[in-house]
């Protein structure tokens, strides 16, 4: 038989020892992914919130009245909304409301005129 000394290889420690390794920075890098897309899905309900009040201020601005009931381009022009949101909003004397929930998301996102401000809750 060959002598098998002369070969070299990584031993089984050495090998457990690595796998340890990869295994912590999985379990540490797994948590903070799953926050950044809680994030994305926020900043994407805060954009289509924006982007849906300036749509509702350039249609109030042509037709003195602000649109009531579901959002779509379709029903505000100049509103792109992003496919995974849903999107309401309710008129006021010279105010409106938007109301958008992500289907990623737990819970409803709002905008108000009167603040300017977009809040809800963390995804």
């Amino acid at each position: 038989m060959k002598n098998l000394r002369g070969q070299s290889g990584f031993s089984l420690i050495e090998l457990l020892v690595v796998i340890v390794i990869v295994g912590i920075l999985a379990a540490i890098a797994i948590p903070q992914f799953a926050g950044q897309r809680g994030r994305a899905f926020e900043a994407t309900l805060r954009a289509d919130l924006r982007n849906a009040a300036v749509a509702e201020e350039a249609y109030y601005a042509q037709n003195q009245v602000y649109k009531t009931g579901p959002l779509s381009a379709s029903i505000l022009p100049g509103y792109n909304k992003t496919q995974e949101i849903s999107m309401s909003a309710v008129a006021g004397t010279n105010t409106f409301t938007l109301a958008a929930a992500h289907s990623n998301c737990v819970g409803t996102w709002s905008y108000d005129s009167k603040t300017g401000v977009a809040a809800g809750p963390t995804c």
